[in-house]
This record gives C-alpha cells, sequence and structure tokens, in this order.
C-alpha cells in the first residue's frame, strides 16, 4: 500500500472509530463516493477481515505504518530543528532543554515563571496539529488527565496553544516506567504488591469520574525514584455519559465526550523537585505499535480486553482486564497474549488462556495467581467489577506488620519503652562493633568518619557506564564511547573481578534513566562506576567515580586531566586506580599489564576509536566505515596493533560484509607481533584460524587472549563457538555461560547459546533461549533461522514456516518468502514428507541465487549456503544429497560448518565411513 494511500486509509478509519458503530457505515459511503476500494479498505480494517492476519497482508500494513511514521519523525525533527524552543518562553514557561521526542509529542523541561516551579511540556508536533485525529487525542489526553488529581497519575496542569502550537503542562517526574522495570523478569512479589494496589488506586479514581483509560500497559506507568506508580497517558481515554463514579460498569453505555469532564482548571496539582526528570517521553505517547490496524479499536494489542479486542462498546471493566495483564506480566517477567502478528493476538485474547503464572514463576503465591486469572477473565461479568475490589484482594496478600503489643494502654507504654531502651542498646553495639558494616554505613548520615572502602565490601563485579560526554559535541560522542570500551577493557585484565562488556552497558546510554539498583540487578553486578569526559582541543578530562550498587552509596572519585597524546595514559591511570580500591593488592602481571606506559600517536588512536564506534553497530555500512577508519589510524601510525586487530575482524568475522579469512590472519598476526600481550590480537588470530579449520593454532590463541583479558567476553564467546565446532558440546556450553556473564545483552552470545542447546537436542531450552536472542534485537534474522530448524526437526510445519516468514522479511529475502507460500501448499496435500521434500528442493534451487548474491559482496542474513542446504537433505535422510552438499560445503569456510559434527539433522550420517573421511578432510580432530 503506497504511503499516501495509507494516509488516506488511516484517517478515515480514525475518523469512522469516532462515530457510534451504527453511523460508520453511512459515514464511509459518504466519505469514500466514488471509491469503492478506499471503502473496503478502510471497513475491511473496522471488520477485522480474517485475511489481514495472513502474514503479507499484515507485513504490508505494518510497513505502511512504519513509512508513515518514518516520514512523521523526519517532519518533526526538520521543524523543531527549524524552529527552536530552547530559551524561549511560551506563554508563562521559559523553554529549559529538551527531554525527548516521541509520535505523538515533543517534551520539553521548562519552567513555570509564574509559580516558580519545574513542569514538563508537551507540544503537539507541527505536522500533527492540522491532524483532527491526533488534535482530538491531544485535547482528549488533557481534558482526562486534568479531571483527575489523584497520586498516582501524572498531573496534567494546563492545555494552552501558542502561535499555532498546541501543548500540555504536566507533572515533572524522576525514574522510569513499568516497562522499564521489568525487562523481561518478575518483580519480587511484596513490589509487585505495593505498584498493584496504587494501580488500582487511580483506576478507581479514574472510573469514579466516569474515566475510562483504555491503553493500560506497563509503558503507561511510571515507577518514581521514589518507588510510587503513575499512570500515564489518557490520550485515549474515553469519557461516560452519565454519573461521576461507575456503580456498576455495564449499566450504561459509554461515548466519547468532547465537552470538558468536571474537574478543575489551571495549575493545580502536586509539584516535583527541581532538577527532577520528567515521566518517560515515550509513555507520554503512543508507541509505534499502537497503530490501529485490521480493527484492532484504540488501544495497544498484547494488553487489550476481549471486547476491545471486538470493537465493542467499553466500561471500566476493560482497564481490569488489561490491568489483569500488566499483573501477569509484573509477575512472571513475560506478556500474558503475544503472537507472530495482531491476528494471533487477537485470537489469543479471544480464546486462548494464558500460561499459568506459576509455571512461569513457581514463587508466586496461588493467591496471587488467583486475582490475576479473575482480572483475565474473558466474560467481563466474571471478571472483577471494581479496581477497588482487585486492590482490596491484593492488601490481604500483604503480611501484616509484626510484634503488635497486646494489653492494656499503661502495659503497652511501658512495654514500649522498655523494648526502646533494649533496642538502643543493642543499636550502639552493632555501632561500636561496626556489625555488617552499620557503623560504615550510617557515618555519611550522623557526620563520622567512614572506613568502609570498595575493598571491604568485596566488590567482585562491575559495571562501567557510558560516560557522559560533558562536550554537548554529537560528533564526540565516539570519543566518549571509546573511552568508556578502553576503561573496561583495562579493568578486564583483573583475574578475580567480573566486568559487564560494552555492548550490554551501551544500552543503558541515552533513553529513560534507570535507578542504580535496578541497573545493578539487571546487570548482576555488585558496583558501577560513572563519569565523564571533556575533550577541549588538546586536553582531555576525565572525572569517575565508584559507587556501591546495592545502596547507590559514592565510595571512591578522582579527575585526571591530561593532554590528547597521553589518553592511554589517562585511562590507564584511572583503571588502576579502580582496581586498586576495588581489589586491593594486584598480582605483578595484573600491575604490569595495567602500567604499561604505552605511547599512542593522537591521530591514530582518534581514528581508531571512531573505527570501533562505528564497528559496534553491527551493521554493513558502519562496518565499512569503521574499516576506513582503521586504514586511516594505520596510515598514521604502521606500527598500531589494535587497529589491525579491527582490520581483522572487520575481514574475518564482520556481519554481511564478505569475509577475506587470509587477509584477516594476516592483520592478526600483524598484531600480534606488534604487541604480544593485546587480548584483542590473540582473539581476533584465534576466530580466524578457526573459521580456516586450523582447530590446535585457534584453541591456544583463543585460550591466549582469555589469559590476558579475562573479561574479554568476545574471546569467551569465540572460543565458545570453536568448542562447539568440535563436537565439545560441554565445555561449549560452559564458555558460553561465562561469556554471557560478562555481556549478557549481547545477541551473539545470547543466540550461540541456543545453537548449543540445539546441537545438545534440548529443543524447548534452544527455543526459549532463541527467542531471548530475538527479544535482545528484533530487527536480526538470525534468532528466527534456527527457530526454523527446531520446528523442522519436531515436524512442526506451520511454526517452522512462520519463523522463516519472518526470517526471509528481516533479511529482505523476497524470493524464500513466495517458498513458504509452495512449501504449505505441499503440507497440505502430502503432510511434512511433501512439505520437507519441497522445502530441500527450493533451498537447492535457490543456492545459486544466493551464491552470486554472496560473491557481490553484500550477502544477507539468512542467505542459502552449502551447508544449509546439506541440512535440508538431512531432513529428510538422503544421504546422497546430504553427503554432496557437504562436499560442496568444504570448499565454504563459513560460521555454518560450526554445528557439523553435532547437527541433528545429521545423526543418521555419523557412522557412514564417507562422512568420517569428509570430517578428517576438513581437519577436524578424531
Amino acid at each position: 500500500m503506497k504511503l499516501e494511500r495509507w494516509r488516506q486509509v488511516e484517517r478515515l478509519y480514525h475518523a469512522a472509530l469516532e462515530r457510534e458503530e451504527s453511523e460508520r457505515g453511512a459515514f464511509l459511503d459518504e466519505a469514500c463516493s466514488g471509491d469503492p476500494g478506499l471503502r473496503d479498505e478502510v471497513g475491511s480494517l473496522l471488520t477485522y477481515d480474517k485475511r489481514a492476519e495472513h502474514f503479507m497482508e499484515v507485513a504490508a500494513l505494518e510497513s505502511a505504518a512504519k513509512l508513515l511514521a518514518q516520514e512523521q519523525a523526519l517532519s518533526r525533527r526538520s521543524a523543531e530543528e527549524n524552529s527552536p524552543l530552547i530559551g524561549k518562553t511560551i506563554s508563562h514557561y521559559r523553554i529549559l532543554e529538551k527531554l525527548g521526542r516521541g509520535g505523538m509529542g515533543v517534551v520539553y523541561k521548562a519552567e513555570d515563571i509564574r509559580l516558580g516551579r519545574k513542569v514538563a511540556l508537551k507540544f503537539l508536533p507541527t505536522g500533527l496539529a492540522g491532524d483532527p485525529a491526533a488534535m482530538a487525542r491531544f485535547q482528549r489526553e488533557a481534558r482526562a488527565a486534568s479531571a483527575l488529581n489523584h497520586p498516582h497519575i501524572c498531573t496534567v496542569y494546563e492545555i494552552d496553544e501558542v502561535e499555532g502550537q498546541p501543548f500540555l503542562a504536566m507533572e515533572l517526574m524522576e525514574g522510569c516506567t513499568l516497562k522499564d522495570l521489568i525487562t523481561g523478569q518478575p518483580l519480587p512479589e511484596r513490589r509487585l504488591l505495593d505498584l498493584g494496589m496504587e494501580i488500582a488506586d487511580a483506576l478507581e479514581a479514574a472510573h469514579a469520574q466516569g474515566i475510562i483509560h483504555r491503553d493500560i500497559k506497563p509503558a503507561n506507568i511510571f515507577v518514581t525514584k521514589h518507588g510510587e506508580a503513575k499512570i500515564l497517558d489518557f490520550g485515549l481515554a474515553k469519557l461516560q455519559a452519565s454519573g461521576s463514579g461507575v456503580q456498576r460498569p455495564g449499566n450504561h453505555p459509554s461515548v466519547e465526550d468532547n465537552s470538558r469532564p468536571p474537574g478543575r482548571e489551571g495549575t493545580g496539582g502536586r509539584e516535583t523537585r527541581e532538577g527532577a526528570q520528567p515521566c518517560n517521553p515515550r509513555s507520554l505517547t503512543m508507541e509505534p505499535d499502537d497503530i490501529s490496524v485490521a480493527g484492532a479499536a484504540m488501544g495497544t494489542a498484547a494488553y487489550m480486553s476481549p471486547e476491545q479486542a471486538r470493537g465493542e462498546k467499553l466500561d471500566a471493566r476493560t482497564d481490569l482486564f488489561s490491568f489483569g495483564g500488566v499483573l501477569y506480566e509484573m509477575a512472571t517477567g513475560r506478556q500474558a497474549f503475544s503472537g507472530e502478528n495482531l491476528g494471533e493476538i487477537r485470537e489469543a485474547i479471544l480464546t486462548r488462556q494464558p500460561t499459568s503464572p506459576q509455571r512461569l514463576n513457581p514463587a508466586i503465591n496461588r493467591r496471587l495467581q488467583a486475582i490475576i486469572e479473575k482480572a483475565l477473565e474473558k466474560d467481563r461479568e466474571v471478571r472483577y467489577q471494581r479496581a477497588s475490589e482487585v486492590r482490596a484482594d491484593l492488601q490481604r496478600l500483604v503480611p501484616p506488620p509484626r510484634g503488635r503489643l497486646r494489653g492494656t494502654p499503661l502495659q503497652k507504654r511501658w512495654l514500649a519503652a522498655g523494648m526502646a531502651g533494649a533496642l538502643v542498646a543493642l543499636l550502639a553495639t552493632l555501632i561500636g562493633l561496626n556489625v555488617a558494616g552499620l557503623r560504615d554505613r550510617l557515618a555519611p548520615y550522623l557526620g563520622w568518619h567512614s572506613t568502609t572502602s570498595a575493598q571491604a565490601l568485596r566488590i567482585q563485579s562491575i559495571a562501567v557506564l557510558p560516560l557522559e560526554n560533558l562536550s554537548r559535541d554529537p560528533e564526540q560522542e565516539y570519543f566518549a564511547d571509546g573511552l568508556t570500551d578502553d576503561l573496561i577493557t583495562d579493568l578486564g585484565k583483573i583475574a578475580n573481578l567480573r566486568v559487564i562488556s560494552r555492548t550490554s552497558v551501551m544500552r543503558y546510554k541515552g533513553g529513560p534513566k534507570k535507578l542504580l539498583p535496578q541497573i545493578a540487578r539487571e546487570l548482576n553486578v555488585d558496583a558501577v562506576v560513572e563519569g565523564t569526559v571533556q575533550r577541549s582541543g588538546g586536553r582531555v578530562r576525565i572525572t569517575a567515580q565508584l559507587l556501591e550498587a546495592r545502596t547507590d552509596r559514592h565510595l571512591w572519585a578522582e579527575t585526571y586531566v591530561r593532554d590528547f597524546g597521553e589518553i592511554i595514559r589517562l585511562e590507564e591511570e584511572a583503571a588502576l586506580a579502580i582496581a586498586h580500591e576495588v581489589s586491593g593488592r594486584l598480582s605483578t602481571a595484573e600491575e604490569a599489564r595495567l602500567g604499561s606506559q604505552r605511547t599512542v600517536n593522537p591521530r591514530a588512536y582518534d581514528a581508531y576509536l571512531r573505527g570501533r564506534h562505528l564497528w559496534a553497530e553491527r551493521t554493513a555500512e558502519a562496518a565499512v566505515g569503521a574499516r576506513v577508519y582503521f586504514e586511516q589510524a594505520l596510515r598514521e601510525d604502521p606500527n598500531f596493533a589494535l587497529a589491525y586487530s579491527g582490520l581483522a575482524d572487520y575481514y574475518g568475522v564482520s556481519w554481511l560484509v564478505k569475509w577475506n579469512q587470509p587477509l584477516a590472519e594476516t592483520y592478526a598476526r600483524k598484531a600480534v607481533a606488534l604487541e604480544p600481550d593485546l587480548a584483542e590480537a590473540h582473539a581476533s588470530l584465534g576466530v580466524t584460524c578457526a573459521y580456516q579449520r586450523k582447530f590446535a593454532e585457534a584453541e591456544k590463541e583463543l585460550k591466549r587472549a582469555i589469559e590476558l583479558n579475562p573479561n574479554y567476553a568476545m574471546a569467551h564467546h569465540w572460543y565458545s563457538l570453536h568448542l562447539l565446532t568440535l563436537g565439545r558440546l560441554n565445555e561449549a556450553l560452559a564458555e558460553n555461560d561465562r561469556a554471557r556473564q560478562l555481556d549478557p545483552f549481547s545477541l551473539p552470545i545470547n543466540f550461540l547459546r541456543g545453537s548449543i542447546l540445539l546441537s545438545r537436542h534440548e529443543y524447548d531450552r534452544a527455543a526459549e533461549q532463541l527467542e531471548t536472542a530475538a527479544a535482545i534485537n528484533p530487527q536480526s534474522a538470525l534468532p528466527h533461522v534456527d527457530l526454523a530448524r527446531i520446528y523442522w526437526i519436531e515436524g512442526k510445519v506451520p511454526d517452522a514456516l512462520a519463523e522463516e516468514r519472518k526470517m526471509a522479511a528481516l533479511a529482505h529475502l523476497p524470493a524464500l518468502l513466495r517458498n513458504q507460500e509452495e512449501i504449505a501448499a505441499a503440507y497440505a496435500k502430502s503432510g511434512l514428507p511433501g512439505a520437507q521434500r519441497k522445502d530441500a528442493q527450493l533451498t537447492d534451487r535457490g543456492y545459486e541465487a544466493s551464491r552470486q548474491e554472496q560473491e557481490s559482496g553484500a550477502p544477507a542474513e539468512g542467505s542459502y549456503s552449502a551447508s544449509y542446504v546439506a541440512i535440508k537433505y538431512g531432513l529428510l535422510k538422503d544421504r546422497e544429497k546430504t553427503l554432496h552438499w557437504l562436499n560442496q560445503a568444504c570448499h565454504e569456510p563459513t560460521v555454518d560448518l560450526t554445528d557439523l559434527k553435532s547437527a541433528p539433522e545429521l545423526d543418521f550420517l555419523r557412522s557412514d565411513p564417507r562422512f568420517q573421511d569428509l570430517l578428517r578432510r576438513m581437519n577436524f580432530p578424531p
């Protein structure tokens, strides 16, 4: 669907939704007069035509929506750049800084010059100000939220318009969304209960005012720094026609009310601390997946009630179902309803029961599970009828306060006084003896000198968060990121300290700010290093501080200023100081590695940092740019070992780039010769040797890299890959565990774990791990390749085809998408054998085309290879064709060969002498 056509369809669709269902037909007949095709398209969205559940149609709608969102984003960005607001006074608000941009608004921090308080201003983008649907939603948010004055609802102070720019003034808050707090892990039960009761309180208050939110989800619930829940984004709220309360949700109809609801005007509400952060801008706007398609009524698909998914009239109970979905996710870390597309999600909401919460989290209280299940009842007559009922049931699960005193009032006072005296004496003893470091923890509050050090805390794990670029020049971000990376590398040389890798810490750069204890929990670390970097002319200033992660308590801080030519020495000094603070006495070897006093050519080092910054993006275009910078670094300094290591990685392991393993080996050997103690050089040499099946040397080099830097996650990852290639599956899994401890959010590391479990025939665990990898990077096709393999092995053809469709869509392989239709037809006609035969034949046919694509220098993720064809024939147990393609694969030293010794599809060949001979010719050890 072309963009302009999609605009027209979307505009009419939303306009129709604003009308009663009985009026929509006549409205569309008039609006689409002379264009029956347009009438049909809008009508199909409203009635949820089953054809829209087909993958290709949904993909087309989603692609159009994404295209529209991209164009709107470009329009917003251009408008903002052409008319900056920073420093201006709008009405009685002085704009201080921009906080973020979302799909339906741009958020700024501002000062209310009348009342002297800080607020968040949300502006409707210029490009949407003339859009009636967008404006209606913007006004609806203001009307609904401003009618409510509740401690657990984000306060909207007023709505105004200046020079055609409508804006909301709202409460400024510090914290993160519930979505960011959950991050795939269940919350502790007590925290779930506290937040759940607060959300229920807020919903009860909204419903009492006749306001239905209609989009309750974790992203629309903010958790403040102090742990309080606040509901956000009333942009989809519906105002009930009568009554200020909701005595019985089904007793009166729900209609859109464009009049101002009962409530206050002006700037009332609670004030917030100066300098606080705002509500997450993403939470203040509709997220990309909220675009309504295929009849999905307003709201986010995964949290809709059944009546909302059917497009029926709604009452307050729809919010209670969505709230049940939120409670489910808080309790399990997973969504209650999910699917490949909107059609599958809708079907799950309407017909399926979610997995029992206790199956996903055995620690859940059975009574809590019963509450969640009642909230998720599909029949709203059986579901909770009021939010206060949910709150009461949650309250019953809160443990009562311990040690309630009994007896007469006089007895209670004497007993309390005696207990207080005993506690004072006990506390004085504990403080005096510094039991559990109590004296040190109280010292900052009581003005005492603390004897606490990082060593006393026995810090065994640490994360270096991205250094903040104080220059405010976006062009210097590569420099701040590069210094972060180097500091991680230097600290990683300490054997008894676990240091989180760059990939996992960089996810905390930008976006909503998370609380330190939450970061510590997600990364499983004892301490965190935070800091800033400022580059001005030829001078560099770094400020670093060490914080205890659990308590956010300051342990150590230092500032370093050096000429840029001494940047390596500056990094090493900072790393050495932190290392001594954390580990105390270092070994002689560690002291030597951390205090090497290397000199560096400033221009070469700068080019290298730019190259590594691009390399981390993991795209073909960025990788090519990285190679150019590595080459520039070597022109500046022909003896720069790190740049040679970077080139080795470009030619040896770049994603989506044509490999040249011999050239990669040449560069890696040069790096090792120049700097024999450089872990990166040995790792680069080890992985390229592994791909060229020089297995003995690969093992030696990768082990040496790990010895030099025990925290180099990619060295552990490549060693795990090497062990998988050799069929040493238990060792491969153990090494992958070490890599994941260092880099828990790395896509390659998490994907490899799924591949290892697949080779171990642990299909359920493998599928779960591959889904985790897919969640880390939803744009990667890789996890879906192995997920499809699992389902083919298990004979689950529809699931296998679904995964291959995802792979084909993400890797932009239209031919593979067409293949799925033929395979599906063969499955319908001949069952599993017919589908497997057709799949192998089509893969065989597509090999030559894919090979030409690879030779052009830009292969796509998930494209064909000889070993991929062999795997397909292996499923058929076609001995001759499988061996033919395996022999062809001998000439393709690619990653596809890594599970040759253990791929389940090849089990039937293990004892065949020809297969054993093939392994010998490929230099596999016995």
